[in-house]
């Protein structure tokens, strides 16, 4: 036994050593990367991560402030809580000569350090670690979240304080009948109040807030539609962009399915997305067909949901070395998608550059539609967002209780027009 614990030791800190290493590699090439970086410690993990839609800007000093969405893992050891926090961007490029290695901020000195603001400026009580938690679109006052009981949270945050005044929770409406926890949560973008969550429990449930929703009153609902069409966990759920009744599904049970929730009792269209579980999945703002799955088998997966049935995807892009677990499309150009790993890894891609010719030095890179890869973290990244004010800005979390804010070059990333999308007409097979 003392044998195995010694080789579990020397792995681990064999492991350490290797991501120790990279990081310094990371730190030294990053100011050639980024027109700017941020990283701030949260008091705990957050699971979760999204850019709330408004901005507010100053026109003397040019600087803006933009809010984030977040929350706690404690894992019981203190009480946890929803989080909005407003980070005011910095008006400088990153420099050389003001990287901060230690830090790994840009501005690591001086007075362009000051134009960092972070601060958390609303808490809200919640029972048990934040497993996902997502605004309205429509409203984006109104956060829903997930945690480890299987009932989910609606919470009003305009009729909150700022800070809790003791333990107690006390969200507007809970959504009640998940049997065990869950991570899949999203709003529907044209249909106001409707809620789709995914658990450990293999259902899919439907939620119609808005129709039973009575302002200031907490009170109980039950899901209007059940969908029971995976047999394993329920890893992810996501609405199509272009209707309100349409839904993508993924789970353990390695599959991807679309629902048509006008008619739940009819059979998912479904597929074997993934060799292992599928974690992840979006849908294209742009392209009504296209979405995305990331899957435990390392890879992203492009589909076109006409041919899923086939099980026809339509291209599969590998460079991730462990689970995929967040993929976001860019909300800026969407050609763009972002995915996040347990590999510590954020890559960007540009799927129009999928078959690329590239010399042998290029391919050592990786494959052509592999644009830019984040390093700049040391655990498993949990969460991510893309800023939908400023271009190319991604928020993400890690394990360690870092969040970071982070913008690539801009002559690193070689942004398509948008209608270059709406040239490609239907995605063909590569």
């Amino acid at each position: 036994m003392a044998e195995v614990e010694d080789q579990q030791d020397a792995e681990y800190n064999r492991e350490q050593k290797i991501i120790n290493e990279e990081y310094k590699i990371w730190k030294k090439a990053a100011p050639l990367l980024y027109d700017s970086i941020h990283t701030n410690v949260l008091d705990w993990p957050s699971l979760t991560c999204q850019w709330f839609p408004d901005v507010k800007k100053d026109p003397e000093s040019g600087q803006e402030e933009h809010r984030l969405l977040l929350g706690s893992m404690t894992s019981s050891q203190a009480s946890d809580c929803i989080k909005i926090a407003r980070w005011v961007k910095p008006t400088f490029k990153l420099d050389p000569k003001d990287f901060n290695a230690e830090t790994g901020e840009a501005g690591g000195h001086g007075a362009a350090m000051s134009q960092y603001k972070f601060e958390v400026i609303q808490e809200i009580n919640h029972t048990g670690d934040v497993n996902k938690a997502r605004y309205m679109p429509s409203n984006p006052n109104l956060i829903a979240s997930m945690g480890g009981t299987g009932t989910l949270h609606i919470f009003d945050r305009s009729k909150l304080d700022s800070k809790p005044k003791n333990d107690e929770v006390t969200p507007h409406i809970q959504l009640v009948g998940h049997e065990k926890e869950g991570f899949g949560l999203a709003w529907n973008d044209i249909k106001e109040g409707l809620l789709a969550s995914g658990s450990e429990d293999e259902t899919v449930r439907i939620w119609d807030v808005k129709s039973e929703y009575t302002s200031g009153s907490a009170h109980e609902m039950q899901a209007t539609h059940v969908l029971t069409h995976h047999t394993s966990t329920v890893n992810d759920v996501d609405w199509q962009k272009h209707s309100e009744n349409i839904l993508a599904t993924v789970s353990d049970d390695r599959t991807l399915a679309i629902v048509d929730v006008r008619e739940p009792k009819n059979a998912a269209i479904k597929t074997t997305a993934h060799k292992s579980a599928a974690n992840c999945v979006a849908w294209s703002p742009a392209h009504e067909n296209l979405l995305l799955t990331g899957g435990s088998d390392c890879t992203v997966a492009m589909w076109d949901w006409r041919q899923i049935k086939e099980g026809q995807k339509i291209h599969s892009f590998e460079n991730h070395a462990q689970s995929v677990i967040g993929v976001q499309w860019s909300v800026h150009d969407p050609t763009f998608f972002a995915s996040a790993s347990d590999d510590r890894r954020i890559n960007i891609w540009n799927f129009l550059k999928m078959g690329e010719e590239q010399t042998p030095d290029e391919a050592e890179d990786g494959p052509p539609e592999l644009i830019f890869k984040h390093g700049g973290f040391t655990q498993r990244i949990c969460d991510l967002s893309w800023n939908p004010n400023l271009e190319w800005t991604i928020a993400a979390t890690a394990d360690d209780n870092q969040l970071q804010i982070f913008t690539p070059q801009r002559k690193l990333v070689t942004p398509q027009p948008f209608k270059a999308i709406a040239q490609m007409g239907d995605v063909e097979d590569s």
